[in-house]
């Protein structure tokens, strides 16, 4: 039996007693006492193990997030050294961000922004698709227009999927002007993903609901797209100022 088998089954022994000590105790007591030693316990054992306490973290509902979480998501690897899987990073920030904390939502953006995380390294499209999801529960303006560059730039259909299915639900009229898009578009899977966000907005016709979509932007810039869309798909486009304007 070697070195990493012995450790990794002491981490598991000790999590495993854990669980038994807190149980005795009650929900609330048991969650305490998760929150209070997630930092000691991310310090030791192997990736897999410390994957499991950060897991128990997050459903435990701790509000204070632990210095390791930030090591991970931020240099690639745990505070003393051993690196964190690609998907375990982004599992880690994402569920960060769906929780609402500000500097990780922060953190999305950048990384989404730029294409790398904070020490630089690459983000893989996995990891992208991942952190564009967990936008879904904040999309103000801001983080809508956000997803819509994401999506006018990346032309590979998992991103396009991951954006319209994010934006489903949005309360930003904006948002809608993508799933338009890929409706009309040549892409089935995209179009199947369009038609999730559009039911998830109206049960009105797709048509119908772009020609309100065009009047509730009248006046703003990205008002243009959507009139592209509709003269491309022979949809009426309700009066306006695109005459003044050239649209």
């Amino acid at each position: 039996m070697d070195m990493l088998e012995n450790t990794s089954r002491k981490w598991t022994t000790t999590l495993c007693l854990t669980a038994l000590l807190v149980g005795g105790v009650g929900p609330a007591a048991a969650a305490d006492s998760i929150c209070q030693e997630t930092n000691e316990n991310l310090l030791n054992g192997p990736p897999a193990t410390r994957m499991a306490v950060v897991r128990s973290w997050f459903g435990a509902d701790c509000t204070e997030i632990p210095d390791p979480f930030w090591a991970a998501v931020d240099d690639g690897k745990w505070t003393n050294g051993p690196v964190v899987l690609p998907s375990d990073r982004a599992m880690i920030l994402a569920q960060l961000a769906e929780n609402g904390h500000d500097r990780a939502l922060t953190t999305v953006v950048s990384v989404l922004e730029s294409g790398q995380w904070p020490n630089e390294s690459a983000l893989s499209p996995a990891q992208g698709i991942r952190l564009i999801r967990s936008l879904e529960g904040s999309l103000d303006r801001y983080y809508t227009g956000l997803l819509l560059d994401i999506y006018e730039q990346i032309e590979r259909v998992d991103v396009r999927e991951a954006v319209l299915l994010a934006l489903s639900g949005a309360e930003p009229i904006v948002a809608r002007i993508p799933a338009f898009e890929a409706y009309w578009g040549e892409d089935e899977r995209l179009k199947a993903a369009a038609e999730v966000a559009l039911a998830s907005w109206s049960s009105d016709s797709a048509e119908d609901q772009l020609i309100e979509t065009m009047k509730a932007l009248e006046g703003e810039a990205i008002l243009s797209w959507a009139r592209r869309i509709a003269r491309k798909n022979g949809i009426p486009i309700p009066a306006g100022k695109e005459k003044e304007s050239g649209d």
